[in-house]
């Protein structure tokens, strides 16, 4: 019977590292991503970064045996930091609208008041660019 060495890791440094930095990337979108405005904008350039560390990431996976489920995990990251671009883009071009909505919010005091923040918030964005929310 042979033993396995204690503290080793099969995977390599490099990955080990790229996925602890794209972890905490990701956790510190999540928490930006409740902050109000202007600080909300810091969701774009982590998205990035959390791209940029995923593909490193799955770059480092060559060549290691036994990797399969780390991709798949490694991937569903990717389209998580594709999302958080996609939102810090909406956030900037709707940014007046948006900043606007989250004063209003913070403000309301009662759900009704809530209700009434995001039917002006709708409006606003049907009225400056056509966009129809659900």
């Amino acid at each position: 019977m042979t033993e396995q060495k204690q503290g080793a890791s099969p995977l390599p440094a490099s990955l080990r590292r790229y996925s602890l930095w794209l972890v905490l990337c990701l956790l510190l979108s999540w928490v930006v991503t409740s902050m109000p405005f202007p600080y909300r904008f810091a969701v774009l350039p982590l998205g990035v970064a959390c791209g940029i560390l995923v593909t490193l990431a799955l770059v480092a996976t060559m060549g290691v045996p036994r990797v399969a489920m780390l991709r798949v995990l490694l991937s569903m990251g990717g389209v998580f930091s594709i999302m958080l671009s996609v939102a810090g883009v909406a956030w900037i071009v709707f940014a007046q609208e948006s900043a606007e909505f989250d004063r209003c919010l913070r403000s309301a005091l009662t759900y009704q008041g809530e209700i009434q923040c995001e039917q002006e918030y709708r409006d606003a964005l049907e009225e400056n660019y056509g966009v129809k929310l659900p």
